[in-house]
């Protein structure tokens, strides 16, 4: 069994080389918009009552995040396995924000509530792509898995609730908050991409990440509600060598 683990890693170092592997650097925008909903084992028609931001907040609201734009940066890696068949793993700094923002009436009283997320991820996402190769530029598209590590994050949350007395409304609560370490340590989910290869190196590239697991730690929100990150990229960048004709 040893043997072959070695003759196996041996071939597959070799393959590589071979391959002419081609290494850059990459970043651009993210288009963040986190969508949230209940638990598995929430009724539709129980309330928990959190006491936080106010009584009687149902455990099955969904929270609606504004897509919010920021950036990443990192490094890609260009694997021909054949002339139609790459692999191209990337090592991402991202920043990811999210807001959610409501209004509204609830038990008779007024209120507005504002929340954000930021968290700051380092990103494996993996494309298995189907490469087509024209005279002066090359397409690909394709999709595979991705994994984040959470480097750092915080939620911050604001808001007020009114009453009325005699017709005039009347502050009730405020509340503001910060809190740290409210993401999820671990992230795995899909990405899937499409870009394009020009002369000299450059290239660009669309792409869509969705995570699969809660990354809701904060005990703010509602006990019933998960959060799923949800990604859209621009990137351009640009690869050293030449390609393999």
């Amino acid at each position: 069994m040893k043997k072959l683990i070695a003759v196996s890693f041996c071939l597959s170092v070799c393959f590589i080389i071979n391959a002419q592997v081609r290494v850059g650097v990459k970043g651009g925008l993210n288009l963040n918009q986190p969508f949230s909903g209940k638990k598995a084992g929430a009724k539709p028609d129980g309330f928990v009552d959190t006491g936080f931001p106010f009584a009687g907040v149902p455990s099955y609201d969904i929270d609606r995040f504004e897509l919010h734009a920021n950036f990443h940066a990192g490094f890609t890696v260009d694997i021909p396995i054949t002339k139609k068949f790459h692999i191209r793993p990337d090592l991402l700094y991202s920043r990811r924000v999210a807001d959610y923002k409501e209004k509204g009436t609830r038990n008779g009283y007024e209120y507005f509530f504002n929340e954000r997320f930021v968290a700051d991820y380092l990103e494996l996402p993996v494309n298995f792509v189907y490469y087509h190769q024209m005279r002066s530029a090359a397409f690909y598209v394709g999709g595979g898995p991705y994994f984040a590590l959470p480097l750092s994050g915080s939620v911050d949350l604001h808001g007020m609730e009114w009453r009325n007395e005699g017709g005039f409304p009347v502050p009730a609560s405020m509340f503001t908050s910060h809190e740290a370490n409210w993401y999820s340590k671990f992230q795995f989910g899909a990405v899937v991409s499409a870009g394009i290869d020009l002369p000299f190196g450059l290239n660009g590239e669309l792409s869509v990440h969705s995570g699969f697991n809660d990354i809701n730690r904060s005990k703010y929100m509602a006990s019933g509600n998960k959060v799923i990150n949800f990604n859209y990229a621009v990137s351009v960048g640009y690869l050293l060598g030449k390609k393999k004709k």
